[in-house]
């Protein structure tokens, strides 16, 4: 079954959801640096992907000093997130 309604899912369905949803963490993502960067409030300024602002100002921080495996770590515990999407929301910051 489809994961909409009930037809049979197309192929290559779940992988186009996967990569949109990592897209969009991406975005929210970038957002949020620039919004950072140019001292412009973030849409939602008290959260990014899930993330209260000290955890995104941890993930930042671990991702400065060099530290992206930390980064992803902190950005999965906190969001619930696979490895894949994690890193890629934590390489767009």
């Amino acid at each position: 079954m489809g994961l909409f309604f009930d037809k049979p899912e197309e192929p290559g369905r779940t992988q186009r959801l996967d990569a949109l949803e990592s897209r969009v963490q991406q975005l929210e993502a970038t957002v949020a640096f620039l919004s950072q960067r140019e001292e412009v409030p973030a849409p939602a300024a008290t959260s990014f992907a899930g993330l209260s602002t000290d955890l995104l100002a941890q993930v930042q921080r671990h991702k400065r000093e060099g530290k992206p495996v930390q980064a992803v770590k902190i950005y999965r515990e906190a969001t619930g997130v696979g490895l894949k999407e994690a890193k890629a929301a934590v390489d767009a910051l």
